[in-house]
């Protein structure tokens, strides 16, 4: 009984249990639910109010999508900053973005950028300043913080991000370093100044007590220093009469004590005294017993307005052993090199003036050296403008690139039928156009270049003044100048030619010779092996031509030759050749005939041609040919065998009558 009173306990009290349980299943269902609304509704107040708050502040707050590549939100301070509206940033973000930064900021903010996407920066937090371009063409200063999400695969999601206008701050900063800057150099020039002025005065005390220690001891050196020296040193007043000079005047034959309280002017040659003053009474300072008045450099040197360096005077040399027969005196160049002595370190017009210091320097060697100079400047010149070759010397310009005309002798002057004074100064492309055809100026640019001379030989000239050959050689001066040497070699030239022509060529008929015409045939062979073409030669004797000689004499003869000549080379080609190579015997060289057809219509042809009557001495005459021929490389690829088998042909027809011609026949060895 007991048990199952239990038992019924135990079942009521599980059925209750498991009420309970459900109906707190259910509240909880019902709380979520209520709960997620209430959610849902506090969300929606809450962004509208941040929405709202957003579009109250001044600074551009940002969401961008990297997948849809569009803006979730930008506050409405995006238009007053940059002066573009949300819809054109809507449009073409990325393009309008790129229009608004800097062009010198634009390429730096990608660089970050990228690099934030790549991970190479921290993505949680970055910042950046950079300008921007208002739409109305202003600058600013905007400082931009922003953070990056990524998504699983570890690409980017979104940015958000807030702009900054800092313009003002920039400038602030810009002003502020300006003003520092200002007063950082103000200091260092007034410690400079203060540096410099203590550095002065610790120097004027040392010396100030240097001179009082030395001052005997200076006088007693600059006396023993000035008995040694060779050239002159005199000391004077301030009205120009000595008051010391030391013995090497001893040397122009004067005693120092009898020119103590003597005028400088003295001892100087009268007319440089003239020529140095402004006018014959230049000074009241005059004691009466000085022939001269104080001349201009002694009296702006009393002034103190400059010192007296490297005046050149003649000082007369007292007893003179050579005298000069026009001036009756013997005159030494002397150099004179002076300084002013004052009273006191002050400088301006408190200074009072004491006298003056001075060197004379004998330079009579270096005069008669200047004029040894001078003279062979003289032969040099006469030499330069009296050569047979025409010589220029250019002085380089831009590297080499260009040479401007410096000299230019008077056979180049001939040679190139110009004035000198025409070309001096002037570019060589400009005054000698025809030395960039000529191969001259990159012949300039390659010794201006290796310092190693060059020779130009045989090269033709052309420009609209000259033609003709010329043969130059250039070398480069130590001090840069590049030297032409020229000669005209037109003549020789022309001499060349004719020897040439006369050696490769018939003196009767003009036609190629023997030598020539092997020549010829080297050269076709070459070309006919390199292109793998063929080429005939055909040997020519005039038929009977002794009794023509017989008949109308040695002229008759040479007349015949010459029109068989002209007949043959009427009918060739510019590249075939028809040579005489004996007294009536002529050879033909065809680069144009391959074949035996073409080989027999072309001898048909000339047969007929040489037939064609002539006159000599009003004589009617007709001649004929005999003709043997042979092909290359049909019958042979050997020219010394192709002109024997050409001659064994042409043999043949003679043996057979003459007035024909013949192919050599290579199978059968026949004609």
């Amino acid at each position: 009984m007991d048990t199952q009173i239990q038992i019924q306990i135990f079942l009521v009290v599980s059925s209750i249990a498991t009420g309970v349980f459900f109906a707190w299943i259910i509240y909880v269902i019902i709380k979520s639910r209520i709960e997620k609304r209430l959610t849902e509704s506090s969300l929606r107040d809450s962004e509208k109010r941040f929405r709202k708050f957003l579009s109250s502040v001044t600074d551009v707050v940002y969401s961008y999508d990297y997948r849809r590549k569009s803006y979730d939100f930008i506050s409405p301070s995006f238009e007053s900053l940059t002066g573009y509206n949300l819809k054109e940033l809507k449009t073409d973000p990325t393009g309008l973005w790129e229009k608004i930064v800097h062009p010198d900021d634009l390429q730096r903010l990608r660089a970050e950028n990228n690099d934030l996407i790549q991970g190479k920066r921290n993505p949680e937090s970055h910042f950046a300043e950079y300008r921007i371009l208002q739409k109305g063409g202003q600058v600013i200063w905007v400082n931009e913080r922003k953070e990056i999400e990524f998504n699983q695969q570890g690409l980017p999601d979104h940015v958000a991000g807030v702009i900054t206008n800092i313009t003002k701050r920039v400038q602030a900063e810009l002003e502020l370093k300006s003003h520092k800057d200002h007063l950082e150099e103000i200091v260092a020039d007034r410690t400079s100044e203060l540096e410099i002025r203590n550095e002065q005065l610790e120097k004027e005390v040392r010396a100030r007590k240097k001179t009082e220690i030395a001052l005997k001891e200076s006088e007693k050196r600059f006396r023993i220093l000035v008995s040694t020296i060779p050239d002159i040193v005199y000391e004077i007043d301030p009205e120009g009469y000595f008051l010391f000079i030391n013995d090497s005047i001893k040397n122009l034959g004067y005693d120092p004590q009898d020119l103590i309280g003597k005028h400088f002017t003295e001892i100087i040659y009268e007319r440089d005294v003239a020529t140095v003053s402004r006018d014959s009474f230049l000074s009241n300072k005059d004691k009466g017993d000085s022939k001269w008045s104080i001349p201009r450099f002694f009296d702006e040197r009393r002034t103190g307005s400059r010192r007296t360096t490297g005046l050149l005077l003649r000082v007369v040399r007292n007893n003179a052993v050579s005298p000069d027969p026009q001036t009756g005196e013997e005159l030494v160049f002397c150099e004179i090199n002076a300084t002013g002595l004052y009273d006191g370190i002050s400088s301006g017009g408190g200074r009072h003036f004491l006298g003056s210091v001075g060197i004379m320097h004998d330079i009579s060697e270096r005069i008669k050296a200047e004029k040894a100079i001078q003279e062979s400047e003289q032969r040099y010149r006469e030499l330069f403008d009296n050569m047979s070759n025409g010589v220029a010397v250019y002085t380089p310009l831009n590297q080499g690139e260009d040479f401007i005309i410096k000299e230019f002798n008077k056979a180049g002057e001939r040679i190139h039928r110009v004035s000198k004074a025409s070309l001096i100064g002037q570019s060589v492309l400009n005054a000698l156009p025809g030395v960039k055809d000529f191969g001259l100026l990159e012949t300039f640019r390659k010794v201006y270049n290796t310092g190693v001379p060059e020779r130009n030989r045989d090269s033709f000239y052309r420009d609209e003044r000259t033609v003709g050959w010329r043969e130059t050689y250039i070398y480069k001066l130590p001090s840069g100048e590049i030297v032409s040497v020229f000669d005209d070699i037109t003549e020789r030239k022309q001499m060349e030619t004719q020897l040439f022509h006369m050696a490769t060529h018939d003196p009767l008929t003009g036609l190629p010779n023997r030598t020539l015409f092997y020549d010829r045939l080297t050269l076709a062979e070459a070309n006919a092996r390199r292109n793998k073409r063929g080429f005939m030669v055909m040997m020519i004797d005039v038929d009977y031509f002794k009794e023509i000689n017989d008949n109308y004499g040695h002229g008759g003869g040479d007349k015949v030759l010459k029109v068989v000549g002209e007949r043959l080379g009427k009918n060739l080609r510019k590249d075939d050749t028809v040579a005489r190579i004996g007294g009536d015997e002529f050879v033909i060289l065809v680069q144009t005939i391959t074949d035996l057809k073409e080989a027999q219509k072309f001898a048909d042809h000339i047969s007929d041609c040489i037939r064609e009557p002539l006159f000599i001495d009003d004589k009617e005459l007709s001649i004929s040919t005999s003709m043997g021929y042979a092909l290359y490389p049909k019958d042979s690829n050997d020219t010394s065998d192709l002109i024997k088998q050409a001659d064994a042909a042409l043999y043949r027809v003679k043996s057979s009558g003459r007035n024909n011609h013949l192919h050599y026949d290579h199978s059968s060895d026949k004609t």
